[in-house]
């Protein structure tokens, strides 16, 4: 008899247990895909900021470009060429420079999420 209570009292134990780490990992799933739709729509709306923004400054340099050399056509087309040429060359190495800074300096992804895991593994412990 005592032994059948003791086999209760551990299968309940038992259910109990399993319960609270199902529901735990369902906490921590439930987290890692609210980061990934964060994370998601984040890189959407850079994305098409970024098209939307380069687009814009493109035709900008365009017109740009054309108003320098139609100005010095008369005296100088060559140089205002080259200088228009060197410019954008500078340009583009600190954009380059700019995006590996960005690229080497990124926030951990699902960073939220390991910091939940790991608490989880100090109170186990």
């Amino acid at each position: 008899m005592a032994e059948q209570v003791v086999r209760a009292g551990l299968l309940t134990s038992l259910k109990s247990l399993s319960k609270t780490l199902l529901d735990t990992t369902q906490t921590r799933l439930k987290l890692l895909s609210s980061e990934l739709e964060e994370q998601g729509a984040r890189l959407l709306k850079i994305v098409a900021l970024a098209a939307i923004g380069g687009f814009l400054l493109a035709l900008a340099i365009i017109l740009a470009v054309f108003f320098i050399i139609v100005l010095f056509w008369d005296s100088h087309p060559l140089l205002a060429i080259g200088l228009l040429a060197g410019g954008f060359l500078v340009g583009a190495i600190v954009a380059f420079m700019m995006v590996k800074s960005e690229i080497d300096h990124r926030s951990p992804l699902l960073q939220g999420t390991i910091k939940e895991f790991q608490k989880d593994k100090m109170r186990l412990q």
